[in-house]
């Protein structure tokens, strides 16, 4: 492993692609549908300085998301597919990925 750019980043080298929906869904049970949530922000206990500690102190994403999950007081009564969605979207802001690519002489 090497540290590369921002300080407590961590680049490692994947063999595969990895998901946190495969790994959280089978241990998390949902509801029958969205009806009764509301979004008035007050689900996630969390708070924004929260989570930027988290992220400072060097936490990895998954267990970045883990937290939010056991944080959310509505993600248990969401259908699986909200669930999933919210999770891609976890994903998708706190993992980082870079792509390597050859080099080519197009523009």
């Amino acid at each position: 492993m090497q540290n590369l750019g921002k300080e407590n980043s961590l680049l490692k080298c994947a063999t595969k692609s990895e998901s946190i929906p495969e790994v959280v869904m089978k241990e998390i049970s949902s509801g029958m549908d969205n009806r009764n949530i509301s979004d008035d922000g007050k689900s996630q206990l969390l708070t924004a300085e929260d989570i930027i500690g988290l992220r400072e102190s060097g936490l990895s994403a998954q267990n970045i998301v883990d937290k939010l999950i056991q944080n959310s007081t509505t993600f248990k009564e969401k259908t699986e597919y909200s669930q999933e969605k919210y999770l891609k979207k976890k994903e998708k802001k706190y993992f980082e990925y870079i792509v390597v690519r050859k080099p080519t002489l197009r523009l």
